[in-house]
């Protein structure tokens, strides 16, 4: 291995993205080589956001804005979370021209950015459903029409209380927004398409 390339070999330490892949590979496929505008909510070390480049956002003109606080949420109590901006930072360093980020709360990131301007979000920070509840309500107006907003962990049910689930917030937002959107795919994650 040249000097070169490892300089740039990611490292990921956690691997909840891998499995979703195939879906990915399918809805995100109109998607590839064109100019797109992304946005992700929680990153971690970056497993999703380096996908996207390499298969999704090749185009010179594709940018991918995130949202972290680097900082994890009840369901990383536990982990080594040390070093984890700096490690997102080395994994996606090859595509530093093409990333926007916002290094804070969601609530706050998300309110600073332009409507009507995603053509993709993905909403997978805080699982707390209040707080992923807010993460939809803010990001819906920043998506553009025929845009696709994606869920992650809807199924996922790590503590026994809903409100500490995505689930909740996931059902609220989609029957508040009845109408408004088209199911593309309904299982672990959820993805809709704004009308």
């Amino acid at each position: 291995m040249t000097s070169a390339v490892a300089k740039f070999a990611p490292r990921f330490d956690i691997d909840w993205f891998s499995r979703h892949i195939p879906l990915w590979q399918m809805i995100l496929a109109e998607f590839a080589g064109r100019p797109m505008l992304a946005l992700e909510i929680g990153v971690f070390e970056g497993r999703s956001t380096r996908w996207l480049m390499e298969n999704v956002l090749s185009h010179p003109d594709s940018r991918l804005f995130y949202v972290d606080t680097f900082e994890g949420s009840p369901e990383h109590s536990g982990m080594q979370l040390n070093g984890l901006e700096p490690r997102f930072a080395k994994n996606l360093a090859e595509y530093r021209a093409k990333l926007v980020g916002y290094h804070g709360r969601s609530f706050d990131g998300l309110r600073q950015l332009p409507t009507s301007y995603f053509d993709f979000i993905h909403i997978d920070g805080s699982h707390q459903a209040p707080d992923v509840l807010s993460d939809a309500v803010l990001s819906w107006p920043l998506l553009k029409a025929g845009g696709l907003l994606a869920f992650d962990d809807y199924e996922w049910s790590e503590f026994s209380d809903p409100r500490q689930c995505p689930k909740l917030a996931v059902d609220a937002f989609l029957t508040v927004h009845h109408g408004t959107y088209d199911v593309v795919h309904k299982g672990y994650q959820v993805w809709v398409r704004k009308r």
